[in-house]
């Protein structure tokens, strides 16, 4: 388990990647960044 804060950095890196011809085939989903504090 992480349990760490996420950073500007790592945040962005999903949404640029979220903005690529790689997610063409992705039509819903949710992106937890929360360094792992939700899980049980």
């Amino acid at each position: 388990m992480m349990r760490a804060i996420a950073q500007p950095e790592q945040i962005a890196a999903l949404i640029a990647f979220l903005t690529t011809d790689d997610v063409a085939m992705i039509t819903r989903s949710d992106y937890l960044i929360d360094g792992g504090f939700s899980t049980v």
